[in-house]
């Protein structure tokens, strides 16, 4: 499992992204997957993600780092307290590899390392479920909840990148 931060000028490079987090004082530490989805053609694509890992995370989309189970989460959500994990809605599509920053230390707790690195697999799956759920909302986007996961995503910037016309 990598982590990164985006380099300084990454901001300057690509000003329109909306729904970005930006934190110049203390960037967010960002794990690094890759995954494959399929076009609007039918093609196989592969693109590479970074997704923020932050706290206080009230929506469904994101893959916890703590050792929580799935109750704990649930009362977490329905609370509204957040939770700590990657957050699939704030990922951020990496186009060049000179865009992310390995000079710096990353500073996540062992804990969380080590739940993350064990969770590989599942941070892949789930950011490839979380652009399957992006495209199917977004065809239905008068329905409320649908329209507030759009408005709320970072996807809505990388549209020709995921297969939305």
């Amino acid at each position: 499992m990598k982590f990164v931060f985006l380099e300084l000028g990454f901001f300057e490079k690509y000003p329109g992204l909306v729904e970005v987090e930006k934190k110049y004082t203390r960037p967010y530490s960002l794990a690094i997957v890759e995954i494959e989805i399929e076009d609007d053609m039918g093609k196989k694509v592969e693109l590479k993600f970074a997704i923020p890992l932050r706290s206080k995370i009230s929506h469904k989309y994101f893959l916890s780092s703590l050792n929580s189970t799935n109750n704990e989460i649930k009362n977490n959500l329905n609370g509204m307290k957040g939770n700590k994990g990657i957050d699939y809605s704030k990922a951020i599509l990496i186009i060049d590899d000179k865009d992310l920053s390995t000079k710096e230390n990353i500073k996540i707790s062992d804990e969380e390392y080590n739940n993350l690195k064990k969770k590989k697999h599942k941070i892949k799956e789930g950011m490839e479920k979380y652009i399957k759920a992006y495209k199917k909302a977004y065809k239905k986007k008068h329905i409320k909840a649908n329209e507030i996961l759009c408005k709320y995503s970072t996807l809505q910037n990388y549209h020709e990148y995921i297969g939305i016309k």
